[in-house]
């Protein structure tokens, strides 16, 4: 089996205590990924926008809440997958709510995932444990460029 690699992770996430409970699940896994957290998605899109243009490596991995103040993630999801230097990274959506619309709209915007959010804490490490043993292979592989597959997924009879 391939080795695990370093994660660089950024967490977007208005709930501060969200954030913290994730790293301390990152905490634990080896090697243990870099985390950032950040509570706006402004600022988000203010630090991948400028570690582009300083010609630094993007994150591994974009944790996005799907409810956050002023600019919904939803919408800081569409302004990444637009932004040509921005949109192969990677972005799980989170959120409490299991509600289809909210995640069909996810992935119409062009979401990774999506991951409804445990409640408790032995849930919250387990999923996010395995989040990160999946991401972190050396064969988790993403195309050289983006694929647009149109609107027909969201159009099958067979959709949830």
């Amino acid at each position: 089996m391939p080795k695990a690699h370093h994660l660089n992770i950024l967490v977007v996430d208005d709930n501060p205590a969200d954030g913290y409970l994730l790293s301390s699940v990152f905490d634990t896994f080896e090697p243990r990924p870099t985390c950032t957290v950040l509570t706006c998605g402004a600022a988000a899109l203010t630090v991948l926008r400028q570690r582009h243009t300083e010609g630094r490596a993007l994150p591994d991995l974009m944790l996005l809440d799907v409810n956050l103040p002023r600019q919904s993630g939803v919408e800081l999801l569409k302004r990444i997958k637009e932004d040509v230097n921005l949109r192969r990274l990677p972005v799980i959506m989170m959120s409490t709510a299991d509600d289809p619309e909210e995640i069909r709209a996810c992935y119409a915007s062009g979401a990774n995932a999506f991951i409804v959010k445990p409640v408790e804490y032995s849930q919250v490490e387990r999923l996010y444990t395995r989040l990160l043993a999946f991401w972190s292979q050396a064969y988790v592989r993403l195309p050289e460029r983006p694929v647009h597959l149109g609107p027909a997924p969201l159009e099958s009879p067979h959709w949830p």
